[in-house]
């Protein structure tokens, strides 16, 4: 398992001098020098709930959902992770979620000691590994707030923003959406009815805040709108 430890030093002959200036990239670059290869067709699994957490991975390529069942059997996925994101990232000995590839996808694979070791000397890795976790968190609590206040038009809002932003921040159209997932895993994501997913998708399309460019493909027309929608405030507008 991975612990995001500070560093620690002997004595000061031994001591490396501190990364002052160690960038994210340079960790990143050091962290998957010596990577594996993790090759998956759809439908496979990277790991299950319960496995015991021996590597971290990066998503090369493809689209991997994480999961959980529950005891009365329904499926919640509790998010999607594309190219660059890291899985495994948990704190315990045994992984808590299924990680499964919607498509083929690629993975790099590093032992999760190694990593450790990496993280323990290397600030640029500590601040990447950081950073990745940091981000975790904060998906996990808007993950919360949509589904425990949001209605299904702003959860909805919220899902497509959040990819548009994520496209924005690795320098890809943010008016462009691919949707590698189904439409049953946007559905289990957000708390909704396959139904409810695509009869929001069609009055987002009739009021002009999206275009349907392709079955998974979507264009964002009207952003200011969608962002509104998402954040609650074309409700707090009608209630006014």
């Amino acid at each position: 398992m991975l612990y995001l430890l500070p560093a620690t030093t002997t004595d000061s002959e031994s001591a490396e001098p501190p990364a002052e200036h160690s960038r994210p990239e340079d960790g990143r670059r050091k962290l998957w020098d010596s990577s594996s290869v993790l090759v998956l067709k759809a439908g496979q699994h990277v790991f299950r709930a319960g496995d015991p957490q021996l590597a971290l991975y990066k998503v090369a390529s493809g689209t991997i959902r994480l999961y959980k069942n529950l005891k009365d059997g329904r499926r919640q996925v509790i998010g999607f992770l594309f190219a660059g994101d890291l899985i495994g990232l948990e704190l315990q000995p045994q992984h808590l979620c299924n990680a499964q590839a919607i498509g083929a996808a690629n993975l790099d694979s590093v032992p999760a000691a190694a990593a450790r070791v990496l993280a323990l000397n290397d600030r640029g890795v500590m601040s990447d590994l950081y950073a990745s976790l940091s981000n975790e968190v904060a998906t996990a609590r808007d993950l919360a707030l949509t589904l425990g206040r949001a209605n299904p038009e702003e959860r909805l809002a919220r899902f497509l923003v959040a990819l548009s932003r994520r496209n924005q921040q690795h320098g890809r159209d943010p008016m462009a959406i691919d949707l590698s997932m189904p439409r049953t895993d946007i559905a289990d994501h957000l708390g909704l009815t396959i139904e409810t997913v695509s009869r929001t998708l069609t009055s987002f399309v009739k009021r002009r805040f999206i275009k349907l460019a392709r079955r998974r493909s979507i264009q964002i027309l009207d952003s200011s709108s969608l962002e509104a929608l998402s954040e609650g405030l074309r409700r707090t507008k009608r209630r006014s």
